[in-house]
């Protein structure tokens, strides 16, 4: 039997709660549940070939989107020493909300190794706007620059939805900005977490 262990930081109840259930492969094939806007069940499944990839389902079995999550030793954050953390090498969403759900499963999994909640991940191919939003920042000697030129894509953004140009500000290409090193701070993970009831098993 898998033992039950309540999260080290307290979170209030939310539409967004997420739910984890860690337990052995053989015992079940899902290990996490999550609620999208307080309705939709989503599963979470590790997959069979990849011990780092995880799957989020619906209940028919449809596929949502995944992440890919790997143990690291990286510096965290810009100032930072080699700390144990999470990171994301890959993140894919098919549904509005999932990619948030998939920061939070991150977030959490790595206080259930060890990690403190520690996340970090690259951001590329015009992602920048949505880890920035979701907490992330740059974690390079040049932080500040990468921050400002990230707040400036993102007013640039705002206003091409207002002028409706862009269904959101999200899908603005960012690509320009490179390959950027991002890190979640500690008061963005405790954030994260307090976005739903968290129980790990």
């Amino acid at each position: 039997m898998p033992v039950r262990l309540q999260s080290n930081i307290s979170a209030p109840h939310t539409a967004n709660a997420i739910r984890l259930v860690l337990v052995p492969a053989q015992e079940s094939k899902i290990i996490g549940e999550a609620l999208l806007a307080g309705e939709s069940k989503i599963l979470i499944k590790p997959s069979r070939k990849d011990p780092n990839k995880y799957y989020f389902l619906n209940t028919d079995g449809q596929k949502l989107g995944y992440v890919c999550l790997e143990n690291s030793c990286a510096n965290y954050g810009p100032d930072g020493s080699p700390e144990r953390n999470l990171y994301v090498s890959y993140i894919r969403s098919y549904e509005k909300g999932i990619g948030s759900l998939m920061h939070e499963f991150a977030v959490l999994l790595s206080e259930q190794k060890g990690f403190k909640g520690r996340v970090t991940l690259q951001a590329t191919n015009g992602s920048h706007i949505f880890h920035y939003l979701a907490g992330f920042r740059s974690s390079s000697k040049t932080h500040t620059d990468d921050d400002k030129s990230i707040q400036l894509a993102i007013e640039f953004a705002e206003n091409r939805v207002k002028k409706g140009t862009a269904r959101s500000k999200k899908d603005y290409d960012t690509s320009y900005l490179g390959y950027m090193h991002m890190y979640l701070p500690e008061d963005k993970i405790i954030e994260i977490v307090k976005k739903g009831n968290v129980t790990i098993y």
